[in-house]
C-alpha cells in the first residue's frame, strides 16, 4: 500500500530541507499546493507533520577561536581580502543576520545572534541545523559575511566571506539556564 500523499510531501519537504534547499525558509502553503498539485489540507497535514517531528533544532555554536582570530586578523592588513567585520560583543550587522552553516559541502543550516561570551571566552551564536548534525561535539562550518563581496547597505562594509570551524553545543549552552531557569516540562 503506497503513503499517504501528504506523508510523501513530508518526506520530500524533509529530505529537500536537509539537502539544503529551503536556506531562507519553506515555501508557503499555497506554493507548496501549486508544486505538488494538492490541495490545502494535504499541505496543511505534511507541514503539521513536520511541527510535530522537526527535521532541525536549536543549538548553540561554539566558533573557532583561531579562525575568529584569522578573520579579525584580516582588518589590520593592506595584503588580501578583508573579511566580514566581527563586531563586539555583539556582532549584529542587519535586521535579523543568519549565515549558513556547511557540513561536507551541504547547507545543513543557519546561524543567526552572534556575540562573544566572557564566560565561555569565545564567540558563539544561536543555530538551527539538520537534527543529523545537532548533537553537541559535531564540528560544522560557518560562512561568515554576505555573498559578492557584500551589499549596498552603507553600514556593512565591502568583505569576503570567510569559513569558521564551529563546534556544535547544547542551546542556551549554560547548563544552569538549560537545567533551572526552565520549567522541567520544556526540558
Amino acid at each position: 500500500m503506497p503513503l499517504p500523499k501528504y506523508h510523501q510531501i513530508y518526506l520530500l519537504l524533509c529530505e529537500q530541507l536537509a539537502e539544503g534547499r529551503f536556506a531562507d525558509g519553506l515555501p508557503g502553503e499555497f506554493t507548496l499546493m501549486e508544486e505538488f498539485g494538492v490541495a490545502r489540507v494535504t499541505v496543511r497535514r505534511a507541514l503539521e507533520k513536520m511541527a510535530a517531528d522537526p527535521p532541525r533544532k536549536k543549538v548553540t555554536l561554539v566558533w573557532n577561536g583561531d579562525d575568529v582570530e584569522r578573520a579579525m586578523g584580516s582588518l589590520f592588513h593592506n595584503s588580501g581580502d578583508v573579511k566580514k567585520y566581527i563586531d563586539l560583543p555583539l556582532a549584529n550587522y542587519s535586521t535579523l543576520p543568519y549565515d549558513k552553516v556547511v557540513s561536507g559541502g551541504k547547507t545543513i543550516g543557519l546561524s543567526t545572534y552572534t556575540g562573544y561570551n566572557f564566560n565561555e571566552r569565545a564567540m558563539l551564536s544561536l543555530a538551527i541545523l539538520n537534527n543529523e548534525q545537532s548533537e553537541p561535539g559535531t564540528q560544522v562550518t560557518l560562512v561568515w559575511g554576505e555573498e559578492g563581496r557584500g551589499t549596498t547597505k552603507p553600514t556593512v562594509e565591502r568583505h569576503a566571506q570567510v569559513e569558521i570551524r564551529a563546534t556544535v553545543a547544547p542551546a542556551p549552552i549554560s547548563s544552569v539556564a538549560r537545567e533551572a531557569y526552565r520549567p522541567k516540562a520544556l526540558a
